[in-house]
């Protein structure tokens, strides 16, 4: 009785004492409903594989998630751990916000993964790292190449012969007419947006709209001259579809109005689902820039979490983050396919190349020859407003010399407010 009595005793001190040891921190989000439900389960696996952490979950969907943290940096109740996104991580490290992991990060072997230097200053690593990426790649219609007598974009890029010049004969030879002369297949589909339009062109002959220091605004550089010029005669001249044009709802690769699109890695899961027995899809790189060895193509990574300079807690904070970065969520991310996984282990697993599409391959060839945006201060709101102000050039009101010449002076007009907020 005795030494059950003990036994029943030192267990009380065991569990109660486990639960003293055990660490709560904050995660914040403003991810909410499905997407939210994806990332708890993995948190979950996070507790189950560190139970002395627990992990409280904070989301501000609808909310302004920005102002929303950085009201609650202002009071001192901010997270532990943040979900943000890689354009704030200039506005962070400045304003000191982001915790120094340096001493941490060095557990994190960067040649395994696609990180960039976005989180990094002076060999200092700020908050964290980024823990999946989107890329763009060129979505086609398998059958539509071939019933054109085309050799496939994948063919092309075998042969270092997938050029601007090869695309646009591509786009020429897929485009269908009826016999009215109307359009009722568009060899391309282009939307007017940076990330799955101009951008693309701009990025791929080596451009972009503001220089590295996030000083001065370089849409009018030659490189970005010649593919805007590039992007302007797709749609002005040899009638490539945007949004502009009327088209049968839906995906326009899916309903036939178009034979290709460029738009986000993402779209592999809802084409995967519902697309495999409407077209024979399949996805390629994007075309090379005249003059250029190889291609260069764009990423837009995303972060799970960086540790906030004002934790109580470090070590636990960053073994989040670090989870985020580790096998269990990354090869989640590749069996999921809404993200693109950074780690390369995941990338090349089998998971993640078992097809459709076909040449799964393909993104771990834009991710081995991508740059991240321009993460300075203003960038965003110099591209925006660089974006709105060429709309004009795509529906051929004004010319692309002008349409520069405006939207250089509005981007400069709002950098100059920002930087000079900032202090410069």
């Amino acid at each position: 009785m005795k030494r059950r009595l003990l036994w029943a005793l030192w267990l009380i001190v065991f569990v109660t004492g486990s639960a003293w040891a055990q660490t709560t921190i904050t995660w914040s989000t403003w991810l909410g409903g499905e997407q939210l439900d994806v990332i708890q389960a993995r948190i979950q696996e996070f507790e189950r594989q560190n139970p002395d952490i627990k992990v409280e979950i904070l989301s501000f969907a609808g909310e302004d998630y920005k102002a929303k943290l950085l009201a609650m940096m202002a009071t001192g109740t901010a997270p532990d751990v943040a979900h943000t996104v890689i354009y704030d991580a200039e506005f962070f490290i400045e304003n000191e916000m982001l915790y120094d992991v340096t001493r941490f990060a060095q557990s994190i072997n960067t040649s395994d993964y696609f990180i960039s230097d976005v989180y990094v200053r002076d060999g200092r690593v700020y908050g964290g790292y980024e823990s999946h990426v989107q890329v763009y790649p060129l979505y086609y219609d398998v059958d539509a190449f071939e019933q054109s007598g085309l050799a496939s974009p994948n063919v092309l890029a075998a042969q270092n012969d997938w050029t601007w010049d090869t695309f646009l004969q591509s786009i020429r030879r897929l485009t269908r007419y009826d016999a009215s002369g109307n359009v009722n297949r568009f060899g391309l589909y282009l939307h007017q947006l940076w990330e799955v339009g101009w951008g693309i062109f701009l990025v791929s002959n080596d451009a972009s709209f503001i220089d590295e220091a996030g000083t001065t605004v370089t849409i009018d550089s030659p490189q970005a001259m010649e593919a805007l010029e590039f992007v302007r005669d797709l749609y002005l001249q040899h009638d490539v579809a945007s949004h502009l044009i009327r088209l049968p709802v839906g995906d326009p690769l899916v309903n036939g109005s178009a034979a290709m699109q460029i738009t986000g890695s993402w779209n592999m899961n809802h084409y995967q689902q519902f697309a495999g027995d409407l077209v024979n899809w399949d996805i390629a790189v994007t075309p090379r820039a005249p003059g250029m060895d190889a291609g260069i193509y764009y990423r837009a990574p995303g972060t799970d979490g960086v540790v906030l300079a004002g934790t109580q807690h470090p070590e636990e904070a960053w073994r989040l983050v670090q989870f985020f970065l580790g096998e269990y969520v990354q090869m989640d991310k590749a069996q999921s396919r809404l993200e693109v996984p950074i780690l390369k282990e995941a990338i090349n697993s089998d998971v993640y190349m078992q097809g459709p599409p076909q040449h799964m391959r393909v993104i771990g060839d834009l991710l081995n020859q991508s740059v991240p945006p321009p993460t300075t201060w203003g960038s965003t709101e110099v591209r925006d407003a660089i974006q709105e102000a060429l709309m004009p050039v795509w529906a051929g009101s004004i010319s692309l010399e002008e349409g520069v010449r405006q939207a250089k002076h509005a981007a400069e007009v709002r950098l100059q407010e920002i930087l000079l907020h900032r202090g410069f």
